[in-house]
């Protein structure tokens, strides 16, 4: 009986989908998905929160891409849970609601700067959208949206 049993294919596994898997732990109780931590910009470049991950799992990544940097803050804000439309990035922001003396506002500035940097570094431009309504339930901009957009990572920039 028990040569009967097939071994299951690990998850790394290439012949699973066609893609290398790269198994990545979070251990942060504000980032819930993969999507509070990681965005990819394109197909050769990863925003990530490094703080999120250990430095094995850091270099097992950028065996794949380039790991464009950012802060845990910068994650707990939104920058990562972005959607990217071939040279736009969309992103949720409520900077406009908030008060400028606030720590929230504080905290959204350094966001959309940082944000800001990656996408002209990039050729890329951002636009932002109000979600202020659907942020009170604790989601973000990614959290709207089926990504089966792949074919954008595909393709390089124009």
């Amino acid at each position: 009986m028990g040569s009967e049993l097939k071994k299951k294919p690990s998850l790394g596994s290439r012949n699973n989908f066609g893609l290398e898997i790269i198994e990545l732990e979070l251990k942060d109780p504000y980032m819930y998905h993969l999507d509070c931590a990681i965005f990819p910009l394109t197909k050769d470049k990863v925003i990530v929160a490094t703080e999120a991950f250990s430095r094995k799992e850091l270099k097992q990544l950028e065996k794949y891409v380039e790991i464009i940097p950012i802060t845990i803050d910068q994650a707990h804000t939104g920058l990562t849970n972005s959607v990217r439309v071939n040279n736009y990035i969309l992103n949720a922001s409520d900077i406009d609601f908030l008060k400028k003396n606030s720590t929230d506002y504080k905290l959204e500035r350094n966001k959309n700067n940082r944000l800001e940097e990656i996408a002209s570094a990039n050729a890329m431009e951002v636009c932002y959208f109000n979600l202020e309504e659907f942020l009170k339930g604790g989601g973000l901009l990614s959290c709207l949206v089926l990504n089966i957009n792949y074919q954008s990572y595909k393709n390089d920039l124009l």
